[in-house]
């Protein structure tokens, strides 16, 4: 077990080849309840939201903005996003 202590502007870079455990480990970090109350995580996957074969940076951006929106949504009580 690590334990990392936190800078007020640390920052993070995340590489590695698929399935070395780079989503599990933000998964670890997100459930210390002290980064929890610093941060608001957001978690989405853009294969889920965009056509990974034909992407651009719009794309990603457009993600990134629909999955802040429902995550807004869903915790002030709105269940359904809008259209």
């Amino acid at each position: 077990m690590h334990t990392c202590t936190f800078l007020p502007a640390s920052e993070f870079f995340f590489s590695g080849h698929r399935g070395c455990g780079k989503s599990t480990e933000l998964l670890h970090l997100l459930s210390n309840p002290e980064i929890s109350k610093k941060y608001w995580p957001i978690n989405f996957s853009i294969r889920e939201e965009a056509d990974i074969i034909d992407i651009d940076f719009r794309d990603v951006l457009l993600a990134m903005a629909a999955a802040c929106f429902g995550n807004i949504a869903r915790k002030a009580g709105n269940s359904r996003p809008a259209p």
